[in-house]
């Protein structure tokens, strides 16, 4: 089948899928979700801004959807990104978060965020924030 084909059939899937039918019945939705979120230490402050694919809430669970059109084999190039936004919703709101990618392309694959220490992941962000900024600033000096 050509790729208009493939692509119509695979959003088709996705309108028959649980998750389809979770969002549907679901108390919130936002589409597009913006956010900015600050992680401060000491005296350096990384902003990071970004926008949620998709987030729902049924009952007190929120929920987190990324899609792709990709297949699952791409999952590790968007772990950090799905984190973020974790992250940002879990802080934001002050609640627990479920996140997922839903890869859509030649089928519904759903990978779930495991849990993972939110504590160590801005450590992490906050130290590529730092090593990013003395790259600027070095390369600016050339």
């Amino acid at each position: 089948p050509d790729e208009l084909e493939a692509a119509t059939s695979d959003i088709i899937r996705y309108t028959e899928s649980d998750i389809f039918k979770e969002v549907i019945e679901a108390d919130e939705v936002y589409r597009e979700f913006p956010f900015f979120m600050p992680i401060k230490e000491g005296g350096f402050t990384l902003y990071i801004k970004g926008v949620i694919d998709l987030l729902y809430r049924k009952g007190t669970d929120w929920k987190v959807i990324d899609y792709k059109y990709l297949e699952p084999k791409e999952y590790e190039n968007y772990k950090n990104q799905i984190k973020i936004y974790s992250l940002a919703i879990s802080e934001g709101f002050k609640c627990n978060v479920e996140s997922l990618i839903l890869f859509m392309k030649n089928g519904i694959d759903v990978s779930r965020q495991e849990g993972f220490d939110m504590g160590l992941f801005k450590k992490e962000m906050l130290e590529a924030g730092k090593r990013l900024c003395r790259y600027c600033m070095n390369s600016s000096k050339l």
